[in-house]
C-alpha cells in the first residue's frame, strides 16, 4: 500500500474577489487519508472545518512525495466532477486536477475529494480528503436552500421509516454497522414499556407471583403455636427469657416453673421477592439511568453542534444551516427523553411499593423464566425487555451530512418528493401504504439508487376504485424481467450522452432512473407521468436539457402492457428565474400533431421552488391525476 501522508490536495481561490475572503480560505492544503471522513472528526476542539464557497471558481493540484512514475492510472472526483487526462507526469510531482473551476456550485454542507490510484503493481487505492464546508452568497439562492432544509427537516415523518431517518444510531458496542437503530426506536420501546408497565400496575399490586416462606421471629412466648426443635434450642440458649409462673404445663426446674418470655415463633408468609420481580424494578433502573444519559449526551451534542462557524461576511455555512435544523430535532428529541423519563420515575416509585426489595442489576437480557413464559402479565412486561436488549441504544451522531445530502440537487428530489405527495393529497388521494424497494439487488452490475433501510421511495394511493402509485427513483430496464411492478421498460439498448450522440450498448441490461414516476390505475389499465427533478434554472433546462429528457423517458421507455399509455414529463427546477412564468420551447413547433403527449401541456419544465408560486405545477399535476 502506498504511504498515503505522501498525497495532499491544495485548493487555491482565483476568482477577483478572493481578496474579499478570509486569509485562511484562500489557499486549503488538505491531506489525504484511506478513511472516509466523518462527522464526528469535526466535532472536535483542535479541529477545523476548512470553508469553500459556492460562487468562487478554484484551482486545485495533487501533490506526491516523490513522483507519479510509479502509478498506472489515477482518478479525482468531486461528486459527478472527474477531469481527464491522457497521461500522469512522468518525472513530475504536482498534478494540476482543474483550474478555474466553480466546482462547489450546487453543493451544501460537508463535501470531499475522493481520489483513486492504481498503481504499477494493479494495486488499486482510495483515498479521500477531510472535509470542506460549502458557504452559500447571502440572498434569494441561500434563502432557498435553507427552506429546502428545513421543509426536509420538518417532514421527515414522511420520508423515512421508523428504522431509518437522518438521525440514526449504532449498535450498543460503538461500531456503525447498522444505522437502522434510531431515536425514535428507542423512544418506542419506552413508551411501549411505560404503557406496559400503567396497564399491569394493578395486577402487580394485587396478583404478583410469590413463594410461601418460613419466617422466624423473636417473640412473645404467648403467640407460640407451633413447638419445633429450633424453639427448644433457642429456650436452652436464652435462660435469661425465663420468668416464674404457676402454669402446671410449665417447665420444671426442681420445685419452681418457669416459662419464656419471649421465644423463637415461626409462621408462614408469602414473599414477592422472587428473581422475576426483582428484574421487573431492575429494568425501570436501566431505562431511567440510559434514558438520563442519553438527555446528557444531547446537551453535549448541542455543545459541538455549536462549534461550527455561521459562514463569512456575505455568506452562510450551509453546514451550520443544515446543522440548525438538526438542534431542532435534537431538542424535540430531548423534550421527549425528559418527558418519558419522568415518567419512569413515577412508574418506579409505585412499583417499589408493590416491591419493597431492591431491583435486578441488568446488563444481558433476563432469563426466560417459566414465569416470564407463561403468565400473560410478566409475558408482557419480558417482551418489552426483549425489545429493548435486541437493539441497544445510544445517542450518537446524526448523519445528516453524508456525501448523498451534500448536494442540492439530491436535497431537491426530497423537497419535491414532499411537494408531490401534498399534492396528490389535496387532490383527493389518500395514502394507504408507503415502503421501500430495493432496486439495486435486481441490477448488482449497474449504479442503481440504493434505498434499503433509508427513504421511503413507493407510495400507494387510492381515490375510490382507481390507484395510484408514486416510485422515488425506480428502475426501467431493458430486461425482460424487473419490470413487472413498475409497467415500463427500456425500448432501446442505445445510450444517448447529454450531446445528444448515440452510444450502442450490445451487451448487459440498459437501464433509465428517472427520479418520479406517477403511475394512475383505472380499470385495469395504466397511464404513466414522469417526472425528472433539475436544481437548475428553468430557461437552461428547456435550453439544454429538455430534449434529451424526452429522447430518454418519452421515446426511450415503452409500457410493458399494450393497453398501458405514457401521458407526460415534466421538470421541475429548483433555482431561481428572473422569469415570471414558463416560456414557450421551440421544441413545441417541431411535431404537432405526432401525439397528444407532444404538447407543452404535457411535455414541460416549470419552477418549483421556495419562492415559486406552486399553482402551475399543481395545474400540470393535476391534469394527469
Amino acid at each position: 500500500m502506498t504511504d498515503y501522508k505522501a498525497f495532499s490536495i491544495t485548493l487555491k481561490a482565483i476568482s477577483r474577489s478572493v481578496q474579499n475572503l478570509p486569509r485562511e480560505s484562500r489557499e486549503i492544503a488538505l491531506q489525504l487519508s484511506p478513511v472516509r471522513p466523518a462527522l464526528e472528526d469535526c466535532l472536535t476542539d483542535n479541529f477545523d472545518v476548512p470553508l469553500v464557497y459556492d460562487d468562487v471558481s478554484y484551482s486545485a493540484e495533487l501533490k506526491i512525495d516523490g513522483s507519479f512514475q510509479y502509478i498506472e492510472s489515477l482518478r479525482f472526483f468531486f461528486g459527478d466532477f472527474e477531469p481527464q487526462w491522457s497521461s500522469l507526469p512522468a518525472k513530475s510531482s504536482i498534478l494540476h486536477l482543474f483550474d478555474s473551476k466553480n466546482i462547489f456550485s450546487g453543493s451544501v454542507g460537508l463535501v470531499y475529494f475522493t481520489v483513486h490510484i492504481t498503481s504499477t503493481s494493479d494495486e488499486e487505492e482510495v483515498y479521500y480528503s477531510n472535509y470542506l464546508s460549502v458557504c452559500l452568497r447571502d440572498g434569494p439562492q441561500s434563502e432557498n436552500v435553507k427552506g429546502m432544509c428545513a421543509e426536509i427537516a420538518s417532514q421527515e415523518d414522511l420520508l423515512f421509516d421508523k428504522n431509518t431517518s437522518l438521525l440514526a444510531s449504532g449498535l450498543s458496542d460503538g461500531k456503525e454497522e447498522s444505522y437502522s437503530t434510531i431515536f425514535d426506536h428507542y423512544l418506542s420501546v419506552i413508551d411501549s414499556a411505560i404503557k406496559v408497565y400503567s396497564y399491569n400496575a394493578s395486577y402487580f399490586s394485587s396478583y404478583s407471583r410469590s413463594k410461601l416462606v418460613l419466617r422466624r421471629t423473636v417473640g412473645n412466648f404467648e403467640k407460640l403455636w407451633n413447638v419445633r426443635e429450633e424453639t427448644l434450642s433457642y429456650i436452652a440458649q436464652h435462660p435469661e427469657e425465663l420468668v416464674p409462673t404457676n402454669e402446671p404445663s410449665a417447665i420444671s426446674y426442681g420445685t419452681s416453673k418457669f416459662v419464656p418470655n419471649k421465644t423463637l415463633l415461626f409462621s408462614h408468609e408469602f414473599d414477592k421477592n422472587l428473581y422475576e420481580n426483582r428484574v421487573i424494578l431492575g429494568f425501570l433502573d436501566l431505562a431511567i439511568k440510559e434514558t438520563r444519559a442519553g438527555i446528557k449526551e444531547l446537551d453535549k451534542k448541542f455543545l459541538d453542534l455549536s462549534s461550527f462557524s455561521s459562514g463569512s461576511k456575505g455568506y452562510t455555512n450551509s453546514s451550520f444551516l443544515m446543522l440548525d435544523q438538526i438542534r431542532r430535532i435534537l431538542k424535540k428529541i430531548q423534550d421527549n427523553l425528559l418527558s418519558q423519563q419522568e415518567k419512569l420515575k413515577r412508574l418506579r416509585y409505585q412499583y417499589a411499593q408493590f416491591f419493597p426489595f431492591a431491583g435486578e442489576k441488568l446488563t444481558n437480557p433476563p432469563r426466560p423464566t417459566a414465569i416470564f413464559r407463561l403468565v400473560p402479565q410478566y409475558r408482557q412486561v419480558y417482551d418489552v425487555m426483549a425489545r429493548w436488549f435486541s437493539g441497544r441504544f445510544v445517542f450518537p451522531l446524526p448523519e445528516f451530512f453524508t456525501y448523498e445530502l451534500s448536494k442540492c440537487s439530491l436535497i431537491y428530489e426530497q423537497y419535491l418528493l414532499i411537494h408531490l405527495v401534498r399534492s396528490i393529497e389535496e387532490a383527493g388521494w389518500s395514502m394507504t401504504d408507503r415502503k421501500t424497494i430495493d432496486w439495486s439487488g435486481m441490477y448488482e452490475d449497474q449504479l442503481v439508487p440504493d434505498h434499503r433501510n433509508k427513504i421511503f421511495n413507493h407510495f400507494l394511493f387510492t381515490r375510490g376504485y382507481d390507484f395510484l402509485e408514486l416510485f422515488y427513483e425506480p428502475v426501467i430496464s431493458s430486461s425482460e424481467i424487473g419490470n413487472e411492478e413498475l409497467g415500463l421498460r427500456r425500448n432501446s439498448s442505445m445510450t444517448v450522452s447529454e450531446e445528444l450522440s448515440v452510444i450502442s450498448r450490445k451487451h448487459g441490461t440498459v437501464i433509465y432512473t428517472p427520479d418520479f414516476v406517477l403511475k394512475k390505475t383505472v380499470d385495469g389499465k395504466s397511464s404513466y407521468l414522469l417526472l425528472d427533478a433539475k436544481f437548475s434554472r428553468i430557461e437552461d433546462v428547456l435550453e439544454k436539457k429538455l430534449l434529451l429528457m424526452i429522447v430518454k423517458y418519452i421515446l426511450g421507455v415503452s409500457p410493458v402492457r399494450e393497453s398501458d399509455r405514457i401521458e407526460g414529463l415534466i421538470l421541475p427546477c429548483g433555482k431561481l428565474s428572473s422569469l415570471a412564468k414558463t416560456p414557450n420551447s421551440p421544441f413545441w413547433n417541431l411535431c404537432p400533431g405526432i401525439s397528444p403527449v407532444f404538447s407543452q401541456n404535457r411535455i414541460n419544465a416549470v419552477q418549483l421552488h421556495e419562492f415559486s408560486d406552486d399553482a402551475e405545477f399543481v395545474r400540470m399535476l393535476e391534469a394527469f391525476l
